[in-house]
């Protein structure tokens, strides 16, 4: 509930129009369109990844929510985002609620649901994107997870693959220091 009263005072800031008036404000529709279109109904971690790749700048730099370390470019985005996400979560589904930019930068309120085993839980997320030439150059993750970890909790067959993504995560935050 807090995240939702936090994502919906970001987009209804007066600072923050989503007015499509300039080249940074057709930019960002485009991509957020894409955006939206690559949440949708993806089939899996590769399905997200390859729909977000030609979106993405080569040097692509994102933090998300259960990640100590900064991924860097496509390659991570898919190994250390999407696969593990999708290793965790089935039958993801997300719909963008709104949107609004500010120059380069685009905010995002998304509502992501998805089943931990065979529980159904909605997640509300806030991205905020660099664009560069339309493309993403850095990405980072709002969200109140909370549903999702007491969905996780209550499912134990999901602890060793969320366990095995912070391991996993923390491994490579070691190895980018």
């Amino acid at each position: 509930m807090v995240m939702q009263r936090r994502v919906k005072m970001l987009v209804e800031d007066d600072a923050l129009p989503a007015a499509v008036s300039d080249g940074a404000g057709e930019r960002a529709r485009l991509f957020v369109e894409a955006f939206a279109e690559g949440w949708r109904a993806p089939a899996d971690g590769d399905a997200l990844a390859d729909h977000f790749e030609p979106w993405l700048q080569p040097d692509y730099r994102f933090v998300h929510p259960f990640s100590r370390a900064v991924g860097v470019g496509a390659t991570a985005f898919r190994e250390a985002f999407a696969r593990p996400l999708f290793g965790v979560l089935s039958d993801v589904q997300g719909s963008v609620e709104s949107w609004a930019h500010r120059g380069d930068t685009v905010y995002i309120a998304l509502r992501l649901k998805a089943e931990v085993g065979r529980r159904r839980v909605t997640v509300h997320v806030c991205d905020r994107v660099r664009l560069v030439d339309g493309r993403a150059a850095e990405r980072f993750t709002y969200a109140d997870v909370t549903p999702l970890l007491s969905a996780a909790v209550r499912t134990p067959r999901s602890w060793w693959r969320i366990l095995r993504w912070r391991f996993d995560d923390a491994r490579a935050a070691r190895r980018s220091k």
